[in-house]
């Protein structure tokens, strides 16, 4: 299987959520109901991923990263060979962009709408789109390549017109990337990629949950949902279940590591009954 998350198509990788701390509240976020346990010191935690010597991509996560206070701390005492970060993008206000860059091979920023209201309709925050450009080419500048994470819903990107005008938002914010997702876990207000982009494969599970396109002169990257992660979709023949191996580690906030996500039980995918919660397009 090509390009298949679940068959597992990275290299090892750490995912570290560094703090439970996030000044959103997105209903679609699948750390919403997740484990959060109080956090160990950052001296515990660089320690301990600093010994987990076969994983050398490390991406930090929250929460929101940049809220955490210790964040500085952490990257410098970091000895992996490449680190990213996960943001919503509104927290860079006291954020020293140039010493923070040192220690980054790439940025991540959940955006969900061209629009900033309507982006902070879901994010339940609001994300100044000036100052982000700011910080944006800041990083660029600092040799940082930066990332969109866009979220596919029936409240905010959902159709093809819409798609085009977040490819318009993407080059005025000088971000050469944009990944779309389908969501994960959550039912509502669930858009199929098919209906947002053309040469959709119709089996993710099999020809690739993650297919990469041009567009524009973009990167696109668009990510589908398969049965195994969300009943609006079929459960995949053959499938036998999400890749629990530890070619992903994630270690939370108290510094302990698991070979996965703790995902709550009530989300786990036990039929292939299709959902009937998607919505139309707002």
């Amino acid at each position: 299987m090509v390009n298949n998350q679940c068959a597992g198509i990275y290299d090892k990788c750490l995912n570290i959520k560094i703090t439970n701390a996030c000044p959103g509240s997105c209903y679609f976020c699948i750390e919403r109901d997740g484990y959060k346990p109080k956090m160990a010191p950052v001296s515990q935690i660089v320690e301990k991923a600093n010994a987990l010597e076969e994983y050398q991509t490390v991406l930090i996560l929250g929460g929101e990263p940049f809220a955490y206070p210790y964040l500085g701390e952490l990257l410098k005492g970091l000895r992996k060979k490449e680190t990213y970060i996960t943001t919503n993008g509104g927290s860079f206000k006291n954020v020293d962009i140039p010493s923070v860059s040192k220690h980054l091979n790439g940025l991540n920023i959940s955006i969900h709408s061209y629009d900033e209201a309507e982006n902070a309709a879901l994010l339940h925050t609001k994300v100044d789109f000036s100052a982000l450009k700011e910080a944006i080419d800041c990083f660029q500048s600092n040799g940082v390549p930066v990332r969109f994470n866009t979220i596919l819903l029936a409240d905010g990107i959902c159709s093809r017109e819409k798609v085009k005008r977040m490819l318009a938002f993407c080059k005025e914010m000088n971000v050469s990337w944009i990944r779309f997702s389908e969501l994960q876990f959550e039912t509502r207000g669930f858009v199929f990629a098919k209906d947002c982009f053309d040469g959709i494969s119709p089996d993710p599970y099999h020809d690739g949950c993650n297919q990469d396109f041009t567009i524009d002169g973009l990167h696109v990257t668009v990510r589908q949902s398969c049965g195994i992660v969300n009943t609006c979709k079929p459960f995949p023949d053959g499938a036998l279940c999400r890749k629990n191996e530890a070619d992903s580690l994630v270690m939370y906030p108290n510094g302990e590591v698991f070979p996965g996500w703790l995902v709550p039980k009530e989300y786990r995918i036990q039929n292939t009954e299709p959902c009937e919660k998607v919505i139309e397009c707002l």
